[in-house]
């Protein structure tokens, strides 16, 4: 595996989640269902306002919804500059977050990486960010605060000259949007979660090198324009890559 150019992961299960210093591990299941609750008026707020602002509209949900907007881009990865759909499709319970059979799944949950970008200032950095709408950007950010190592922004560089791997892995914003937003975020965290949230920012930024990638390292660079998922990284699950009769690919997640 080469480098990849900085995208986001997204790891549906707890077990899976790189909790950076500070945070502990209770931070799961429950409690992240209770805080995710306590986010759905944020998470509308933002719908609105990418609504109002920038010119997104409804889309079609389903009962276990709990928004979903769209928008249209042209996307310039194809030949044609097709105009093409992006959107935040959220649902009611965290746990459809997790759950694969669900049309409310992580994958999902936001714009597919030619229209929300994850960038840096510069190749050297490991300041990694999202370049989106701020709405956009918000929205992502809460969640990433919800459920820290669920969703998180990554890059591989790759030093040809000798044979080194850098991974740098980004689990939480930046302290900066954490201290910008601290009202909305007490509101959801109360202030001692804030406080440990905020901490917990400051070194939340993971660099780590290796003369060699692993093999079984299942992620998907996004500088090449030809998929729109996103996918599992360092996962330790045992992937079964052989067709089944279900219409959803080669996951590798269940038994069939």
């Amino acid at each position: 595996m080469g480098s990849q150019a900085p995208h986001v992961n997204f790891l549906p299960y707890a077990y899976e989640w790189r909790f950076p210093k500070g945070m502990p591990d209770v931070q799961r299941n429950q409690d992240v269902a209770a805080v995710y609750g306590r986010a759905h008026q944020y998470f509308l707020t933002k719908a609105s306002l990418l609504k109002s602002e920038f010119g997104w509209h409804d889309a079609d949900g389903t009962e276990k919804s709990l928004l979903r907007v769209e928008t249209e881009f042209e996307d310039h990865y194809s030949i044609d500059s097709t105009i093409v759909k992006a959107g935040i499709h959220l649902p009611r319970s965290f746990d459809d977050l997790q759950d694969v059979n669900a049309p409310t799944y992580g994958t999902g949950a936001f714009p597919t990486p030619r229209y929300m970008k994850v960038q840096r200032p510069e190749k050297s950095s490991s300041d990694l960010y999202i370049a989106a709408v701020q709405p956009l950007a918000d929205a992502f950010y809460m969640m990433q605060c919800i459920a820290p190592g669920m969703f998180v922004l990554k890059c591989v560089d790759e030093d040809t000259n000798v044979g080194d791997m850098t991974t740098t892995i980004r689990t939480l914003p930046r302290p900066s949007w954490l201290e910008e937003n601290e009202d909305a975020l007490v509101g959801v965290f109360g202030e001692k979660g804030f406080a440990r949230l905020l901490e917990a920012s400051r070194s939340s930024v993971e660099t780590t090198t290796n003369a060699y990638a692993s093999d079984d390292e299942h992620d998907y660079p996004c500088d090449d324009g030809d998929y729109d998922r996103w996918g599992d990284y360092d996962s330790d699950r045992e992937k079964d890559y052989t067709a089944c009769d279900k219409e959803c690919g080669y996951c590798g997640r269940c038994d069939y």
